[in-house]
């Protein structure tokens, strides 16, 4: 059985810089509006279903198979 799950961006240094920038910002996705639905992770990615990577490239959701 497959389930999609979310990760952490694999390459550190982008995701130690990207987490700094969204601290910064209040929790909220850079350039959004400081509304709860743009409070990363987004409420978009979080009802993505689909694999991809979130807008900020933070995290991605990806199939894995599961028992």
């Amino acid at each position: 059985m497959m389930e999609l799950k979310t990760f952490l961006n694999p390459d550190g240094e982008y995701a130690r810089k990207k987490k700094k920038l969204i601290k910064k910002n209040n929790g909220f996705c850079l350039g959004e509006k400081h509304v709860e639905e743009w409070r990363c992770p987004c409420k978009s990615f979080q009802s993505m279903n689909h694999e991809g990577y979130c807008g900020e490239g933070l995290y991605y959701k990806q199939y894995v198979e599961v028992e």
